[in-house]
């Protein structure tokens, strides 16, 4: 992919970003071609938003979500890329979605010709991309989900 030219490689075998922002792309642009869990906190409002917003309607759209996220994703990451020290800078390098989706996510929707205001984000959800880590909090109160772990990575 074009924006994933040039990116930081780490010590000891690692893979860069490369497959953070595989793991990160794919799990976003799955919540569209699944259907996604919404979850608030509140009952009424999660059983109207999963109806609502169960899927996008076409998966050629989910595709271009995840090309485009690919795309914008190393920019974003980079400005605070330290492998040396993975967890500083973890609020920079976060996707999110409340009631609607962070900026970079509107950006990737927009590029995808999704409407980033309407469901499939699933609500109160939070991604760290990390260097050592991918991990996911999908839905209120949610625990974390680790998506990727350097570790596995190199075994």
């Amino acid at each position: 992919a074009p924006g994933m030219a040039g990116l930081r490689k780490e010590g000891n075998g690692g893979k860069g970003m490369k497959e953070q922002i595989e793991v990160a792309a794919k799990w976003w642009a799955d919540q569209f071609r699944h259907g996604t869990k919404q979850d608030n906190g509140d009952g009424m409002t999660t059983i109207l938003a999963t109806v609502i917003g169960s899927r996008i309607e076409t998966a050629s759209k989910a595709d271009a979500f995840e090309a485009a996220l690919k795309e914008l994703l190393p920019d974003h990451l980079l400005r605070c890329w330290t492998p040396e020290d993975p967890s500083c800078g973890s609020s920079l390098r976060c996707l999110s979605c409340d009631y609607g989706p962070c900026q970079l996510l509107q950006e990737a929707a927009h590029r995808a010709g999704i409407d980033p205001f309407c469901p499939p984000f699933p609500m109160k959800t939070v991604m760290w991309i990390n260097p050592d880590s991918v991990r996911v909090k999908h839905g209120y109160g949610a625990p974390d989900q680790v998506l990727w772990t350097k570790l596995e990575a190199t075994q």
